[in-house]
């Protein structure tokens, strides 16, 4: 069972907290019942991501798998305590082996995965993970479905998932493509820039999540492909929850992107006293300063964050 320490986040505008406020205090309890809910699970995995989501239908979604150990010590347990035996489905953002690293281990725990979904073979940049990963897959039966931007995936009634950007492309206003180049050998992090981009909406609340999509900065002399700001150009209304792009990275949160989308909440999954300093504070300050609270399981917790449709509470979960 988990320890679970209900929140409460309301409508109204957030006070922006000072800057040296780095990590967020939890605010009062408000439960919902669970029928009729959606239920966004942000366990701690270590230095990597994986997201479960209950659908009101109570069908199960897992979002990237983390790394191969964190899988196993961290992620699979957390599953079983919940008690999840069958995905619909299991969706990969991008080819970096801190997200799709714990498919074999998934497999191993006897969890069936209905269907695989990623962003497709025609770029390639991190040849030995993805091959491994569709051996992996294949052996499991599993035939990956690529996802493409505009489209939307149909797993439940009630909840919408629109793909808002695959592998550097974005569906822009009047159905225009937006196509970025990501071949030129000066940009870095082109993996993480062809990441899945995903607006997932129930009623008036709305996510979003999107792997380790890079907002164009230069690190180390070389550029990240900005597919935020595309991303932030595409994307109608702002949300209440983001899942913070590639562990709170300096390559991601810029503010184009940031003021889009304008949420009320930011998840940030990162291990604990990790190699790569993430999140970095840079970055949780400027969610910060446009009054979006801000939670990390570098603490070694995770979060977990309940929808009706209409209101929406987070709450703090211990490990299993």
């Amino acid at each position: 069972l988990f320890l679970i320490l209900l929140i409460s986040l309301n409508t109204a505008c957030l006070q922006v907290p000072s800057p040296e406020e780095q990590k967020q205090s939890l605010p009062q309890s408000q439960s919902f019942s669970e029928s009729g809910e959606l239920q966004i699970y942000f366990p701690y995995v270590g230095q990597g991501d994986s997201t479960l989501i209950q659908l009101p239908s109570k069908k199960y979604l897992l979002i990237d798998a983390s790394n191969p150990q964190s899988a196993k010590e961290e992620l699979i347990p957390f599953l079983e305590a919940k008690g999840v035996k069958k995905l619909e489905a299991l969706i990969i953002s991008h080819y970096d082996l801190d997200h799709l690293g714990g498919l074999q281990s998934l497999a191993e725990a006897g969890i069936e995965i209905t269907q695989l979904y990623d962003r497709g073979s025609e770029l390639i940049f991190n040849e030995n993970t993805y091959t491994q990963y569709l051996s992996q897959a294949l052996e499991l039966d599993l035939s990956p479905i690529p996802l493409q931007a505009g489209e939307t995936l149909n797993l439940s009634e009630e909840v919408e998932i629109k793909v808002l950007a695959s592998s550097g492309e974005v569906l822009g206003e009047n159905k225009i493509w937006t196509s970025l180049d990501l071949s030129p050998e000066s940009y870095s992090s082109r993996e993480n820039a062809s990441s899945l981009a995903l607006l997932i909406e129930y009623g008036n609340f709305r996510y979003l999540t999107s792997g380790d999509l890079t907002g164009g900065k230069d690190l180390d002399g070389f550029l990240s492909p900005d597919m935020e700001s595309l991303v932030a150009a595409s994307l109608k209304g702002t949300v209440d929850v983001v899942h913070a792009n590639h562990h709170g990275s300096l390559s991601s949160s810029n503010q184009n992107f940031i003021l889009a989308t304008l949420p009320e909440a930011v998840i940030i999954q990162a291990g604990i006293h990790n190699f790569y300093g993430h999140p970095h504070p840079q970055v949780i300050q400027a969610w910060q300063s446009i009054g979006a609270k801000v939670y990390s399981t570098d603490e070694g917790k995770g979060y977990a964050v309940f929808s009706d449709g209409l209101d929406w509470e987070l709450s703090e979960i211990a490990a299993p």
